[in-house]
Order: structure tokens, then sequence, then C-alpha cells
């Protein structure tokens, strides 16, 4: 848990097995007020169908609550099972865990700040002035 999110890591393959113990530490975990859900799949070879259905029955629920999932390090091997599948587009996916809290706002963006860039460009130019 984090603030105001929640991360779950799965790995190997996940097959229909898996589910009721992936189930019971989500509903455990999930309590008022509801949490935006990154589901780590950097460790995360396969997805079975029906990890599919529950991640977009998770999905849906979350809807409900005005929040949010993504799926974060997904390698292309299972970005294409999930494209074979046709379930592709129904996740969003983010490279890593800041990208998924900027995208939820509980991060802001990092800019890049001019007031402290902008002195060391105009040393730089003064310099090669000098110089050249």
């Amino acid at each position: 848990p984090g603030d105001g999110y929640v991360t779950f890591r799965l790995a190997g393959e996940l097959e229909s097995a898996s589910i009721k113990d992936f189930f019971a530490a989500y509903t455990e975990v999930l309590k008022d007020p509801f949490p935006y859900v990154i589901v780590n799949c950097e460790m995360a070879s396969s997805f079975s169908k029906e990890w599919v259905r529950e991640l977009l029955g998770i999905q849906n629920q979350l809807k409900a609550f005005n929040r949010q999932m993504r799926l974060i390090q997904v390698k292309p091997a299972l970005k294409a099972q999930l494209k074979k599948d046709g379930v592709d587009t129904a996740f969003k996916y983010c490279n890593d865990l800041r990208e998924a809290l900027v995208e939820f706002g509980l991060v802001t963006k990092r800019m890049l700040n001019t007031d402290f860039i902008n002195p060391f460009l105009e040393a730089t130019l003064h310099v090669l002035k000098v110089q050249a």
C-alpha cells in the first residue's frame, strides 16, 4: 500500500488456480477509501483467461468508485498475448510506478526549473563568447 494507491506484483505464469489467493489479498487490501490500483507485471510471463477476466472485473469495480488501474512494466510478450486475446485496449499501461502515479494525479510531473538552469546557460554562453 502507498498513499492513495496499492501495488500488486504478479509473477510467473498466472493460471486459474492462483486467482483465489490473489482475490483474498485483493479484498483484504482494498478498503474504504478505495485506492488506485497498480499491477506490476515485471515478472509475469502470461495470464490465463480467468486472470484476464478477474483483472477486467477489478477495473470495472474501480470505475464505480471513480478510481483506475494501471499495468506497469508489461513485457512485449505479455502485451502480445493480451492483444491476441483482444483485451489489450481494455487496459492502460505505464512504463513505471512514477508514470502511473503522475497519471493518477498522486504526484506531480517533474518539470525543468528554468530559474535554476538559466544561469548555467547564460554562463556557458558568456564563456564561449570570451573564448571564441
